[in-house]
């Protein structure tokens, strides 16, 4: 599998992409420079808003608006206003807790998950923005990551990246309701920390492997399909992009690593995307207002 950047830019830690068919964009954040991103997928034409703090991640809204997981809440972003209201601050504190990785479900609820930035707690997990009203997930994990869900809306898929283990969870559709987890993935050491990733028509859950330099797919049964490996050694997430949803986006990171690292990974820091892998991603639902 052959990866190109999508853009020439290097971003610091880009993160979060999710594609807009109705746009014809792929959006995307980077956390520590605060802003959103997004590409127009046809000219390249980038777009970019800085936000008073870190997005974690952000999802087209029905509306045209984007809905934007910062470190203290999910705010509600007007880029042709400049405008920005926060719609729902989760109870945690904002000093040492922040906001990560997110999408929309199938239903348009914006789920996005925490992370305890000191690495000492297990009281992380996911939040919930269904319509504007905010509620709490599961949580017990300390950094959240991999969020995706299958094609029939059964299974929420969700990553502790510390403790390296992605679970399952029993989802319901109907009233966006997670029970029954289980350890579903345990990875193996070598292959990095599991951090983004997206499940594909077939069920499939691709996820980015941070300081492994590689994705890995598995099947719906959890087991190990194909290591993958890309150009960068911290990917950070993975999206179906393009009219047919078979292009592969891959965010990746080049904050804070060694300038060894860099020297040999070069791509680290772009939007990479590779086409031919055979596999086609599901339509993501923009969130419902």
């Amino acid at each position: 599998m052959e990866f190109s950047p999508l853009l020439p830019q290097l971003f610091q830690l880009g993160e979060g992409p999710v594609w807009s068919p109705s746009e014809r964009a792929l959006f995307f954040v980077d956390i520590p420079a605060f802003r959103v991103q997004r590409i127009d997928w046809e000219t390249g034409k980038l777009h970019s808003w800085r936000m008073p703090s870190e997005p974690g991640s952000a999802v087209p809204a029905e509306d045209g608006s984007i809905i934007v997981a910062l470190r203290d809440g999910f705010y509600r972003f007007v880029p042709g206003k400049n405008a920005l209201t926060r719609l729902g601050a989760p109870d945690y504190d904002p000093l040492t807790m922040r906001l990560n990785d997110g999408r929309c479900d199938a239903a348009g609820r914006f789920w996005a998950g925490t992370m305890d930035q000191t690495r000492t707690s297990n009281g992380a997990g996911l939040w919930c923005l269904d319509r504007g009203h905010l509620r709490k997930g599961p949580h017990g994990v300390t950094l959240s990551n991999g969020l995706a869900f299958s094609p029939d809306g059964r299974f929420a898929y969700h990553a502790d990246s510390v403790a390296r283990i992605i679970y399952r969870y029993r989802y319901d559709l109907s009233n966006g309701l997670m029970d029954a987890r289980e350890t579903w993935f345990t990875v193996p050491d070598g292959l990095g920390d599991p951090d983004g990733a997206a499940v594909d028509v077939q069920g499939n859950y691709w996820v980015a492997m941070y300081g492994g330099g590689c994705l890995l797919k598995l099947g719906s049964d959890g087991g190990l399909i194909a290591k993958v490996d890309v150009p960068v050694r911290c990917p950070t997430m993975v999206a179906f992009a393009g009219s047919d949803l078979r292009s592969l986006v891959v965010t990746s990171s080049r904050r804070n690593r060694p300038e060894s690292e860099l020297a040999a990974y070069p791509l680290s820091g772009t939007v990479l995307v590779a086409t031919g892998t055979g596999a086609q991603g599901q339509s993501e639902q923009a969130y419902r207002n």
